[in-house]
């Protein structure tokens, strides 16, 4: 539960440091609006969301042989 809080504020706090550094001075009230309730929704889904890494292995036959 708590690796959840803290995936989802990092995400917020993301959100929020664009918004404030590049969205906050533009006149688009509207976007501004669904950027700000869009981020709340993906912060919130963010920590659901996992990523694996496969790495396939080859092994040498002669060395199963052996």
């Amino acid at each position: 539960m708590i690796d959840f809080f803290i995936k989802s504020t990092i995400a917020l706090s993301v959100f929020l440091i664009f918004y404030h550094w590049i969205l906050e001075r533009e006149k688009m009230h509207q976007f501004n609006r669904f950027f700000l309730l869009f981020s709340i929704v993906v912060s919130f889904a963010v920590p659901f969301v996992s990523f694996e890494m496969v790495k396939e292995v080859s092994t040498n036959l002669s060395s199963q042989i052996i």
